[in-house]
């Protein structure tokens, strides 16, 4: 058994070990993701409005519909705060995404002991997508932790700790449906058929049991105070335009989503069947849990099934609820990060001796924060993912701030003129346009192919990119 000083000294390695690993080099980082950029400028947006109107939301100066409200929320407050640029729009994402590591350790000690809380928390920080869409502003890294936050209070509940745990999972599921709307389910739907597999397997969930009394109680409790929670913000909707956000989005956004499935006609069953089936390097584990599961049930040892059955709901219900849908995106199911990691430990907590294990966690996360650490000061293009438009638009907005407000800038590459309008409005504070669009001040070029005019002034360039004057005719 480990001490209570050692218990510690051990998270705070692996948390240390997090810390490095998803804030190493963040201020070099860009928006790269997909989505990421629109929600950039809708926080931007918001954080030139007085707070008290940030319950409408604006993209590009349109109102926006299309997801509610807790991710432009946080970034708003940071460029609030800090001011509009890359790094305040990166840094709260980190941070929800540092916190999540903590939640996947609290979750694997409740379903079992702090050894397994940390084989749970080594295997999310070794997860190269989860460190990845960890650093950016999507959607999902606010959804997995709040979605995981209320499992945990609900996990609470179950272990009968103290303490207002219904009130705490509601407001965790109302957050969560504030940061993506209707994936939010995914949290009342796993705390009922965990309580389900606590009644069909009763030895094994013997810590777990509660009266179907005290459940109902706590399920009215998660439902209503997370329900409450949206009907307030649509509350402060009404107040503040004259108008239910909540209504806007489910008559316009619901409906071109879920119902008509943005016009997709045939459901592609198998689109998910990569995301899951490459989730490496943990899916050999995960594999590998079902036969050692089976195995120890056999041997009348059950210790593990509760963790077993939990990571599985979590893990199986992401993918089936986004497979039920015809529209799909590949990073949709980037929330099943923290169940796949409790089942991708099972094999690591049966076949690692604890003795040996106790000896050597520290060590070794304290080994590689120190590698990485030494290797991002030393050798930094080690970690360097080239992005040159993004670090292009973050530098002219640095250099010329908002020189170009409001004005066309004519795109004569292949950016995608959807994403690329959300980057100039973010960077620039300007419009994109065709690459002959009238009225265009300057030009988005690629110096590898475009045909440059002779005494073209260009004014800020980087390899292969450059934004120049467009010629007086």
């Amino acid at each position: 058994m480990m001490s209570r000083s050692d218990e510690r000294r051990s998270f705070a390695a692996m948390f240390f070990l997090g810390i490095v690993t998803l804030w190493g080099q963040i201020e070099n980082d860009v928006l790269r993701a997909v989505d990421s950029p629109c929600y950039a400028v809708i926080a931007k947006e918001l954080s030139a409005k007085s707070p008290w109107d940030w319950v409408s939301m604006s993209a590009n100066g349109k109102l926006f519909f299309e997801h509610p409200h807790f991710t432009p929320w946080l970034l708003a407050l940071w460029m609030k705060l800090f001011g509009v640029s890359t790094t305040s729009a990166l840094v709260p994402i980190v941070i929800l995404s540092t916190l999540t590591l903590w939640l996947a350790y609290a979750i694997g000690r409740k379903l079992l002991d702090h050894s397994f809380g940390l084989l749970a928390g080594f295997v999310l920080l070794f997860t190269p997508s989860f460190i990845k869409d960890g650093r950016n502003p999507m959607l999902e890294p606010a959804l997995m932790f709040f979605i995981m936050l209320s499992l945990y209070f609900n996990l609470r509940f179950f272990k009968k700790d103290s303490g207002l745990n219904g009130v705490w999972a509601g407001l965790a599921f109302g957050f969560a449906i504030l940061s993506k709307g209707p994936p939010a389910i995914l949290a009342p739907l796993v705390l009922v058929a965990f309580y389900l597999a606590t009644l069909f397997f009763s030895e094994a969930f013997k810590e777990f049991q509660v009266s179907v009394r005290s459940f109902l109680a706590h399920v009215f409790s998660v439902l209503g105070v997370g329900l409450g929670l949206i009907a307030l913000v649509d509350l402060w909707s009404l107040a503040r335009t004259g108008s239910s956000f909540f209504s806007q989005y489910m008559a316009s956004q619901l409906q071109y989503t879920l119902v008509n499935s943005r016009g997709v006609t045939e459901n592609v069953w198998k689109f998910y069947f990569p995301n899951f089936f490459e989730y490496y390097p943990w899916i050999f584990l995960m594999y590998l849990s079902v036969p050692l599961m089976v195995w120890q049930w056999f041997k009348k040892k059950t210790v593990l099934v509760p963790a077993f059955i939990f990571g599985w709901l979590v893990t199986l219900g992401v993918f089936l609820g986004f497979t039920v849908i015809k529209h799909k995106g590949f990073w949709y199911t980037n929330i099943h990060y923290v169940g796949s990691s409790l089942i991708a430990a099972i094999p690591l907590w049966l076949l690692l001796s604890k003795v040996q294990f106790q000896k050597i966690f520290t060590i070794v996360c304290g080994v590689i924060a120190v590698g990485v650490l030494f290797f991002s000061a030393t050798f930094p293009s080690l970690f360097d993912y080239p992005r040159p438009l993004e670090h292009l638009l973050a530098k002219a907005s640095k250099e010329y701030k908002t020189t170009w407000q409001g004005k066309v800038i004519a795109n004569c590459t292949e950016l995608n003129p959807w994403r690329g309008s959300f980057l100039f409005q973010f960077y620039l504070g300007a419009q994109i346009g065709e690459c002959d669009a009238q009225g265009a001040t300057l030009k988005l070029v690629n110096l590898r192919t475009a045909e440059l005019p002779e005494h073209v002034k260009i004014r800020i360039a980087g390899d292969p990119f450059a934004l120049i004057d467009v010629p007086v005719k």
